[in-house]
């Protein structure tokens, strides 16, 4: 990997960081594993699911919440099968 080094290592220099395996972005959006879409209050939906990562399976859970003007705003997304996807839109 090219960039700026500090004189005499191998360590990038500040705001350079090497890019891992554990911060690569996924070059496309797969379904993983997930339950089903919660509806738990009007306008506020909520997936389970899991992310899969070298070290074992995490639980995690997207929020969506439909915002006065009709737009959404999801937090920590989690790719759907389709059909759940038109349940959040």
């Amino acid at each position: 990997m090219g960039g700026a080094r500090n004189s005499g290592d191998d360590r990038p220099v500040h705001g350079q960081e090497r890019e891992t395996q554990a911060t690569k972005f996924n070059e496309e959006w797969t379904v993983g594993p997930h339950g089903d879409v919660e509806n738990i209050a009007e306008g506020v939906l909520s997936v389970p699911g899991e992310i899969v990562m070298p070290l074992g399976r995490f639980p995690r859970r997207m929020t969506v919440v439909r915002l006065e003007d009709g737009t959404t705003a999801i937090w920590s997304a989690i790719a759907l099968a389709e059909p759940d996807m038109a349940c959040c839109q």
